[in-house]
């Protein structure tokens, strides 16, 4: 049950989370891309106060911030960092950034300054602050605001992915259920909501930012839509495309240019 895979910035490793038997797998990799051996699966503990979700840890998300490692613990209400050791055939130096308990984290971005953004699907919410070192900092808001019911959403809010502006200062979240974009600005204080707007599509699984648009797949729509960023605001979306359950983007560059 992979859901989510990410590469280290020098191409070293390749680290898979699997999010019900609470494993991520770490694979070295050759210099063509291709993996080394079998992987080294590492087995996670935790749990949280949630008894249907948080029963015992379940990682969504790993993401790289220069060379850190971050998992993105939903069960365990944790961010797990790591790092590669020097040879860059294994990840050391654990450390837990504990997030409040029913939060259940799932996405994050790292922010220019070294704090972190990440979303509570659970408690719909978005965090800002914390990274090891500085445990327990974190600045919270609501991930949408009150005035929006959703479109054809269900009766509650899953915030999901979460993605940042070229310029680090918004960071914008999918607002999964309500069906909605929100755009945040971070900085010192908590997150401060300054657009939602109606994503078209349901259930806005992924988000990519692709030059002056913010791209949204919408998994139960089979759309992917854009949103023009206006100073880094998102604004009225337009239809791309159809794609039956889209799920993920990633850009494609052209080693031609």
């Amino acid at each position: 049950e992979p859901c989510n895979l990410a590469v280290d910035p020098r191409a070293r490793v390749l680290v898979v989370v699997n999010y019900m038997s609470g494993t991520f797998v770490v694979w070295p990799l050759a210099a063509d891309g291709s993996l080394i051996g079998d992987g080294q699966s590492t087995q996670l503990a935790g749990s949280s106060i949630d008894p249907d979700r948080q029963e015992a840890a379940h990682p969504h998300q790993a993401v790289f911030a220069d060379d850190v490692l971050y998992i993105v613990d939903l069960g365990a209400d944790l961010v797990r960092a790591f790092t590669v050791s020097e040879n860059g055939d294994a990840l050391t130096g654990l450390s837990e950034v504990p997030v409040p308990p029913g939060t259940g984290p799932r996405h994050l971005v790292a922010l220019p300054g070294g704090d972190l953004a990440l979303t509570g699907e659970l408690a719909s919410v978005v965090l800002t602050g914390s990274r090891p070192g500085h445990e327990g900092n974190w600045r919270a808001a609501s991930s949408t605001g009150s005035t929006h019911p959703g479109r054809a959403g269900g009766p509650r809010n899953y915030p999901g992915d979460i993605q940042c502006s070229p310029d680090g200062g918004l960071v914008y979240v999918a607002n999964r259920g309500y069906n909605t974009i929100a755009a945040f600005a971070v900085g010192a204080g908590a997150p401060r909501l300054i657009a939602e707007l109606d994503s078209g599509v349901l259930w806005p699984q992924h988000l990519l930012v692709a030059e002056d648009d913010l791209l949204i797949a919408g998994r139960d729509s089979s759309l992917v839509t854009a949103m023009p960023l206006v100073n880094g605001v998102p604004s009225e979306q337009r239809t791309l495309f159809e794609c039956p359950g889209a799920a993920w983007l990633q850009p494609i560059y052209d080693r031609r240019s």
